[in-house]
């Protein structure tokens, strides 16, 4: 029988190795007492698990969940359950929907419901040469007919996905399982607007017409829609029986619920209610949700800067007017002070108009140095030494700018004698000021977010361009649009991607805006969630999710 004297301090739980080497430190008579000790306790200790025959004491891996139901969040839902609404929420909408494309990483293009694609011959569009085993969730098979129905939808009610694909005029279907999209000119960047493009049923569709397809759509992916609540709530549910033919979804469930408040999300996050969180994360509640053991993805993905109103300032007759002022009000603002304070290190300061990840992003760019004399020195060579006001505030909206990074960019332009004031608005009437509706105007400068949904900038480029009249645009800058269209033309990607650059350079070199900061999306997900992958910021799916015990 053992008894419990033999339990010296450095016998019990500790690894044979350093057993060893503190009984080689000892002198002779203790090392044979404690030899004599680890022998007893060796020989009194139970036997292993796996001696008597039971399973290994290594750790398990963890199980999945039985109830594989996913809880999503996001500060706001379509008012539609249908995608012709809107041309965001694309991680909501990819439940239910398949497009003709899928992007990878850095808007690498994918087959998706069309296996392979081509330039017409004659190069007045493209084909697309579609997958044959696509059903919907009715089990009607998917042909070519409902997506020449379906982009010529998009087309003829001038839905979002419309800016997407300015060139193209009209889809025609050559076979049941070929389509052709025609377009203006040689157009590459309508690849780019393919993952935007879900395939509807037209049948069905003409069958409940637009409103009944709003609130009960029908798509060809893994699951089907069971309930939705405008701009509330959303649930699909994996189709019973249903093998898709190139997705493999695990979840049997997938809820979206608005939850506009990133505390209020974040807590869910927390306390497991909620498993994937997206929203207007601060840096704090990142680094927090860090520190809990939450996953925690960060993208840099929208440009923040104060754009310049060409118009405005032509019709005041702005000091706005001359380059070397608007040079002077960039060098005047700390951009890497901005990203340190306001966003905790999570913003990275910049000097272009497109974000990284961007076909049109040019690493050679750096941002304005921060720089209070050269900034003066530019005005005071601009006929303004001890600098002038701004006629009319800076518009913004609470929804995308925060009040402090409007307060602070006031405050370092009025260090160098500029005085502007900054007025915050509603975001339906910073909507309309920001796109001219309902007789609003711009002033002089408005706070503007710039994104790049897919790579080509396109949603972007009409209000960058000399093709408009001025009224509808907010700056033109020499030898945007030609390279532009250069690029849309060009099917050699690298002449392509230079093409894209010097776009972004017309702009850069033009000074066009207060170049600022590039913001990140933030996504917040439970410590049970796996598998989440994001290939790109606003394009990506839950199908390779898994939710853990």
């Amino acid at each position: 029988m053992c008894n419990r004297w033999y339990n010296v301090p450095f016998a019990p739980r500790l690894h044979t190795n350093l057993v060893i080497v503190e009984i080689a430190a000892m002198s002779r008579t203790t090392r044979m007492i404690g030899v004599i000790g680890l022998l007893i306790v060796t020989a009194c200790s139970p036997p292993s698990p796996s001696a008597q025959g039971g399973p290994s004491a290594a750790p398990t891996e963890p199980r999945r969940a039985a109830a594989q139901i996913i809880r999503g969040a996001d500060s706001g839902l379509p008012a539609s359950a249908s995608p012709e609404s809107v041309s965001a929420r694309m991680h909501i909408f990819a439940a239910q929907f398949d497009a003709l494309l899928d992007f990878g990483p850095n808007f690498k293009l994918m087959p998706a419901v069309a296996e392979r694609w081509e330039l017409l011959p004659d190069q007045s569009g493209w084909r697309f040469t579609l997958r044959r085993d696509m059903t919907f969730s009715n089990g009607t098979r998917m042909t070519a007919a409902d997506v020449e129905f379906t982009i010529n939808l998009f087309i003829d009610t001038n839905t979002p996905q419309r800016p997407l694909m300015p060139n193209v005029t009209r889809a025609q279907r050559v076979d049941d399982f070929t389509v052709d999209l025609l377009t203006r000119q040689r157009d590459v960047s309508v690849l780019y607007a393919a993952p935007y493009l879900y395939v509807f049923p037209q049948s069905y569709y003409q069958q409940v017409g637009r409103d009944g397809f709003a609130t009960k759509p029908m798509g060809t992916g893994p699951y089907e829609i069971v309930e939705f609540r405008t701009a509330d709530e959303i649930v699909y549910r994996r189709r019973a029986g249903f093998d898709h033919p190139y997705r493999k979804a695990t979840a049997t469930e997938i809820r979206w619920r608005a939850v506009p408040d990133t505390t209020v999300a974040l807590a869910g996050v927390r306390t497991g209610e909620i498993d994937i969180a997206v929203g207007p994360f601060s840096g704090d509640q990142a680094d927090q949700a860090k520190r809990e053991g939450l996953g925690v993805d960060v993208q840099l993905t929208t440009v923040q800067a104060f754009r310049f109103d060409k118009n405005a300032i032509e019709k005041r007759m702005s000091p706005l007017a001359d380059k070397r002022v608007r040079q002077a009000l960039n060098y005047a603002v700390d951009k890497e002070a901005i990203a340190r304070t306001i966003f905790k290190g999570y913003a990275q300061p910049t000097g272009q108009i497109a974000p990284p990840g961007s076909l049109l992003h040019d690493e050679s760019i750096r941002p304005y140095p921060y720089d209070v004399a050269r900034a003066k020195q530019l005005l005071a060579e601009a006929g303004y030494p001890t600098g002038f006001k701004v006629q009319g505030p800076i518009d913004y909206t609470r929804a995308f700018f925060q009040p402090s990074l409007m307060q602070a960019v006031q405050g370092y332009l009025r260090e160098v004698g500029v005085e502007v004031g900054i007025e915050e608005q509603e975001f339906g009437v910073y909507v309309d000021i920001f796109f001219t509706r309902g007789g609003r105007t711009r002033n002089e400068m408005v706070a503007a977010n710039m994104s790049d949904a897919n790579g080509f900038f396109s949603l972007q480029r009409g209000l960058l361009t000399c093709d408009l009249p001025p009224a509808n645009v907010i700056w033109c800058a020499p030898g945007f649009d030609d390279n532009y269209r250069a690029a849309q033309a060009e099917t050699d990607p690298e002449r392509r991607a230079a093409f894209l650059r010097a776009a972004n350079r017309a702009h850069v070199d033009d000074v066009s805006m207060i170049f600022l900061v590039v913001v990140p999306s933030i996504t917040v997900t439970s410590k049970k969630l796996q598998g989440l992958t994001l290939p790109t910021p606003f394009f990506w799916n839950l199908d390779s999710v898994v939710k853990l015990e």
